[in-house]
């Protein structure tokens, strides 16, 4: 019973690979990007010549009940450690490989679940035990490009990359998705001053002005856009970075985060990767934060 992500929704931000010790999911790049991870099969413990490898049964807590789950334990002291390794050769998600820092053996599903934790919008569950929480929002028939509202965080990022300055910020009574989850203080972007402002605001697109371009879908780091036909989201490098010297610790950023994924213990701890909606760091008193948002074909967002 391996983890089991809804590609459907998923953002492809990267915060379960970030989240992961043992480096068992990850995001491929280009036209045929898609996200995967080990299956907890048994073929790499199948194909070890030393026996390094070994499919383990553990008992975990999920949603509130104790589960008897499979993970593979990789003892590295009888691991031949060469690259590549016999094990990747036989790994039909094509993902155990060898790296320089521990563990040098990477791709094997350990089942700690911090996946779980980090993803922003419960994409990820435990097949056969509890399925991800996510549904992916289903386009409305006979709109053109289209923002949710309830799935929109007012970041205004669409704004920035739109061509035809076809999106604007508007009121809305519509609760945030996750609101209940994360307990998110509302706010948004003010596309012009990129200052953060308290309210509930959602994107909309003016259909006069828009030209179907489908440029904002694959910017939005949320997924709140949709368009008429399948629109990939565009591949983006996430850096995340805090000073700890100048932050604080005054939890601004952990109010303004819609996936409560930022922690303050004395300073704010911002996790490695993110969907990239850089509220925490223009919300920010002492510019404390730096989220380093680039696409492929975008560039880098100010």
């Amino acid at each position: 019973m391996p983890i089991e992500i809804d590609k459907d929704s998923c953002l492809y931000c990267e915060a379960c690979v970030a989240a992961c010790p043992t480096g068992a999911i990850r995001v491929r790049r280009g036209e045929d990007g898609d996200v995967i991870n080990c299956l907890v099969c048994g073929a790499c413990v199948k194909a070890c010549p030393n026996d390094a490898l070994e499919l383990e049964d553990l008992e975990r807590e999920i949603d509130g009940e104790t589960v008897t789950v499979k993970r593979i334990a990789w003892r590295p002291e009888d691991c031949d450690k060469e690259d590549p390794p016999v094990c990747g050769q036989h790994c039909p998600q094509e993902i155990l490989r060898i790296e320089d820092e521990y563990p040098e053996l990477q791709g094997y599903c350990v089942m700690c679940l911090r996946c779980m934790e980090a993803c922003p919008i419960g994409a990820i569950g435990v097949k056969g035990v509890t399925e991800p929480e996510s549904e992916p929002p289903e386009h409305p028939e006979g709109k053109g490009v289209y923002v949710h509202p309830e799935r929109c965080v007012g970041c205004a990022i669409c704004a920035l990359v739109c061509p035809n300055d076809a999106i604007e910020l508007v009121s809305t009574d519509e609760e945030f998705f996750r609101a209940e989850e994360n307990e998110w203080s509302p706010v948004y972007v003010d596309p012009e001053t990129l200052e953060v402002e308290q309210g509930r605001k959602v994107a909309r697109i003016d259909e006069d002005k828009c030209a179907g371009c489908a440029t904002c879908v694959q910017a939005c780091p949320w997924g709140a856009i949709t368009a008429p036909q399948e629109v990939s989201p565009q591949p983006r490098e996430i850096e995340n970075e805090v000073d700890e010297d100048a932050c604080i610790g005054c939890g601004v950023c952990a109010e303004v985060c819609p996936g409560n994924l930022i922690e303050v213990d004395g300073v704010a701890k911002v996790p490695e990767k993110c969907p990239g909606c850089k509220l925490c760091e223009r919300a920010c008193p002492v510019d404390a934060i730096k989220i380093r948002l680039s696409y492929e074909r975008l560039g880098t967002i100010k």
